[in-house]
């Protein structure tokens, strides 16, 4: 009797931690692999980066309804979870329309001015890189 409630227990813990596994790759749009890209499931702790073939598995807990796919100097891509195999295609974010970005897509974007007339540092209205 307290090995058939052991087998029990047993099985309802593994049943409440259940997850399964989602594997995909992840492109431009010219279709080459991105490395490097950061696979999450948003409010939980899993996290996953792609290898260099652009390909990821990443093990969602039970209940999870999207991944989220990031990478600097492109747009972050939040995909619903339908299946084993999630493909995502990327976009720079220099390819998009800056009034349809997202508040994170904005503050993943580096804006670059340049002027001929030479000013201080302390005259600008805002910060000041030079770049040589």
């Amino acid at each position: 009797m307290k090995t058939l409630f052991a087998m029990i227990l047993a099985l309802g813990v593994l049943m409440g931690n259940a997850q399964n596994s989602v594997s995909g790759l992840v492109t431009d749009k010219n279709k080459k692999p991105l490395e490097g890209v950061t696979v999450s499931v948003p409010e939980t702790d899993a996290v996953v980066t792609t290898n260099d073939l652009g390909l990821y598995l990443i093990q969602v807990p039970e209940g999870a309804k999207a991944l989220r796919f990031a990478k600097e100097g492109y747009r972050v891509e939040v995909v619903s979870i339908d299946g084993r195999t999630i493909n995502v295609t990327m976009n720079l974010l220099s390819e998009v329309d800056i009034f349809e970005l997202s508040l994170e897509d904005l503050l993943n974007v580096e804006i670059v001015t340049a002027s001929k007339y030479q000013e201080s540092i302390s005259e600008t209205p805002a910060t000041v890189l030079v770049i040589t």
